[in-house]
């Protein structure tokens, strides 16, 4: 019998929150339900960004590079000394 990914992956959705605010890495997660989920890596981070699941940490980096990208786009070289 096939599995739907979508239904699937909405049944784990509450785990893999847990799971990532734990701090595991979403590989490991898809790894660990792969026969329940039945469906790829690629799929599965799909899903993570369509239902805006991320590991915090994850967050925090994304946040950093918008900051990088936002002094670099005002000229500014975050403290080091343009060259």
């Amino acid at each position: 019998m096939k599995v739907n990914g979508r239904v699937a992956f909405l049944a784990l959705k509450d785990t893999i929150e847990a799971e990532l605010s734990a701090g595991a890495f979403a590989k490991r997660i898809h790894s660990k339900y792969k026969d329940q989920l039945g469906f790829s890596y690629t799929q599965f981070l799909r899903y993570m960004q369509q239902y805006d699941l991320q590991n915090p940490l994850q967050q925090c980096h994304a946040s950093r590079r918008v900051r990088v990208a936002a002094h670099a786009s005002a000229g500014t070289t975050g403290g080091r000394l343009a060259s």
